[in-house]
């Protein structure tokens, strides 16, 4: 596995303002997270790898020296079956405090989103932002956001694609939009992956 980074850009300034770190494979024909992550998950090993992969990454904004925000994916399955102190501990370079951002992705979360409460508040509490991934008219979860409280709530590419041909979309993203200011949480739209 490799990591790459993806700009997280502000609109209006033009700035990168922090970068999503992500894992791709380096086998020829699976290097999409789309393949690799559901072999891993059918082998029951997928956790084990998601801990790795949180650990290349931190490794990785290590290695960049940069001070900027860092977005590294979680599996809620790797919040449940690891520890979270040991997940935090990922994160303890002092130099880097304040600098990292994990992320949940919605579409992942099964029923009532109280069993993350206390790994979320961790993680909250030792400095690290947490963000709500995937959020999408097709699959969200209001209870999620309301109980998890995010930082940011991460709009899934698939509700911004040809936004502007579908205006049947925009009246939702107006909600959601509401729903971020009343939570105080930043909102961040995804557009495309390397």
């Amino acid at each position: 596995l490799r990591t790459v980074s993806q700009p997280i850009i502000d609109l209006e300034t033009e700035e990168t303002k922090g970068y999503e770190i992500l894992i791709r494979s380096t086998i020829k024909g699976f290097e999409s997270p789309d393949y690799f992550l559901k072999i891993f998950q059918e082998n029951n090993i997928l956790t084990t790898v998601d801990h790795n992969c949180m650990k290349l990454c931190a490794q990785h904004a290590y290695d960049s020296k940069e001070k900027t925000v860092f977005n590294i994916n979680i599996f809620p399955s790797t919040l449940i079956n690891v520890p979270y102190q040991q997940l935090i501990d990922i994160f303890k370079n002092p130099d880097f405090k304040g600098k990292f951002c994990i992320e949940i992705s919605e579409k992942q979360i099964i029923g009532d989103p109280t069993y993350l409460q206390e790994s979320v508040d961790a993680f909250k509490n030792n400095g690290i932002l947490v963000a709500m991934d995937d959020v999408g008219f097709g699959h969200s979860c209001l209870e999620a956001l309301i109980f998890l409280e995010p930082d940011i709530i991460k709009i899934d590419k698939s509700c911004m694609h040809n936004l502007s041909k579908n205006k049947w979309r925009i009246r939702p993203l107006k909600r959601l939009m509401k729903v971020s200011k009343l939570l105080s949480a930043e909102l961040l739209a995804q557009s495309f992956e390397i």
